[in-house]
């Protein structure tokens, strides 16, 4: 009887972990509800109006956050979604084959609601589609989320900030000097395009275009200034089309450089804005995102610096060497010193001969009176 005991309390607790586990198991998959608050701003400017009929998308970022080697870098890697554009946004997700979850519209009240699970996981709820010019910020978060007296939440509600996407024309005005780049601010530019072979440039009242012999100085035109981050922007939208940026004034000290007269914009169908070769992102409430890291920059070079595409009065020379197309050549003074340099090592080449030829007969003749004595 007692081996009969001892085995069921032995059974028992094997089983303890395992009933334990059970336990944890059916807590984490308990569903927790997240409510989404969706509002955006009214387009007369007034307070903010419910979000309604906008279609929120669920995406479960649980793998990327668990790959996180430290809390830092799990906090740092949930904040950064706050800073992507929207095709940013796009990008990451095709790019890691993060999966949708599921769609849910809002209601009257711009409420939507989740079932996500609860425990140690983490979600990102986006807008998918822009509506009126206007999309949201990515909502990251992880859970579990606490109430004040440390217990878990199983209710999350959330709130949305709505932005302002723009497509606009933009770059980076940088300047060379040595072997450092920096943003030069001041630089002036012209935006045109081209009409049946006549360049016109943006007017004053930045929809219509108007030709010009004299861009620079021509009150007519719009002049668009570089700001102490050196970024030329174009605030507005342009129709689908070819457009080109022209610098008319350099910062003082540098000196406008091929590049910078000619940059190309190419505005799709779509609204996907080109600069210069490089795809621009959205701007988010008026402000390039500082994720993107890859805008266009146009160099101007310093004056003293040689440079790549030189026009002819770019040129300046502040030494003693002139150029012709065989290339490198010392000037006449320089060549006057050479010369004057060989002379003089042949002048002493003939004195040390003759002092030697000195000493030798020197020593002849002394060996020669020295026999005559011994005589």
């Amino acid at each position: 009887m007692k081996k009969v005991f001892k085995s069921i309390l032995l059974l028992v607790a094997l089983c303890l972990p395992l009933l334990e586990q059970r336990v944890n198991a059916d807590v984490t998959e308990e569903p927790l509800q997240v409510i989404v608050q969706h509002q955006f701003e009214n387009p007369d400017g007034s307070e903010l109006i419910y979000g309604a009929d906008i279609a929120l998308s669920l995406y479960d970022i649980s793998e990327q956050y668990h790959d996180q080697k430290t809390p830092a870098d799990a906090k740092k890697f949930i904040e950064s979604f706050s800073q992507l554009s929207a095709q940013q946004l796009r990008r990451y997700l095709v790019d890691n084959k993060i999966q949708k979850v599921e769609t849910v519209t809002t209601d009257a009240t711009g409420k939507a609601y989740f079932k996500v699970a609860g425990n140690d996981n983490a979600y990102l709820i986006v807008q998918d589609h822009a509506v009126k010019g206007q999309t949201i910020l990515p909502l990251a978060f992880s859970l579990p989320l606490q109430n004040e007296d440390g217990t878990p939440k199983n209710i999350v509600e959330l709130y949305t900030k709505p932005v302002k996407l723009t497509s606009c024309a933009y770059f980076y005005k940088y300047g060379v000097n040595g072997d450092k780049q920096i943003a030069l601010a001041d630089a002036q530019f012209v935006l045109g395009q081209e009409v049946a072979g006549e360049k016109q440039y943006l007017a004053l009242d930045e929809t219509s275009f108007v030709a010009s012999d004299d861009p620079a100085n021509d009150a007519q035109v719009k002049k668009f200034t570089s700001d102490e981050q050196g970024l030329v922007l174009h605030d507005s939208e342009l129709a689908p089309g070819q457009y080109f940026f022209s610098e008319v004034k350099a910062p003082n000290g540098y000196s406008i450089s091929e590049a910078a007269k000619q940059i190309e914009v190419i505005v799709a169908a779509d609204m996907q804005i080109t600069v210069a070769g490089v795809q621009l992102v959205e701007l988010v409430a008026g402000m390039v995102p500082s994720s993107f890291t890859t805008a266009p920059k146009i160099l101007n070079y310093a004056i003293s610096e040689d440079k790549p595409n030189q026009t002819p009065t770019d040129n300046v020379n502040n030494d003693n060497t002139s150029f012709d197309n065989g290339g490198p050549k010392v000037s006449s003074v320089g060549g006057m010193l050479a010369q004057l340099g060989e002379k003089k090592g042949l002048v002493s080449l003939i004195g040390i001969l003759l002092v030697s030829f000195a000493v030798v007969e020197f020593i002849r003749q002394r060996k020669e009176r020295s026999g005559k004595h011994e005589e």
